[in-house]
């Protein structure tokens, strides 16, 4: 019984490891694709891409873009209100790791 409730553990565990890779792997990737479509002054799906990083991918984890990258991008794809927005409600804290928990 033991045996079986250590490989379970180890299972889910491993699992969880391989999905945090793979989402690492698809935030370089997309920020790959952003920079390409960046490039070739294609906005709307810079706009696109931007927006499927941070509501999609980013989480507790992981960080698609940090705030200066996200308000530059804002700032060139001419979404001032959005950027007004999140410099107003900017908080450094979030970007600070808590080794308490």
């Amino acid at each position: 019984m033991k045996k079986i409730l250590i490989t379970i553990i180890l299972t889910i565990a491993t699992y969880q490891l391989f999905c945090q890779v793979d989402k690492s792997v698809v935030i370089a990737r997309e920020r790959s694709m952003l920079l390409d479509k960046f490039l070739m002054n294609d906005m709307e799906n810079v706009k696109e891409i931007k927006d499927y990083l941070i509501e999609k991918l980013e989480d507790r984890n992981f960080i698609a873009l940090y705030p200066a990258e996200q308000w530059l991008i804002l700032y060139w794809t001419n979404e001032f209100e959005e950027l007004l927005f999140n410099i107003k409600n900017y908080n450094s804290k979030k970007f600070v790791p808590n080794f308490s928990n």
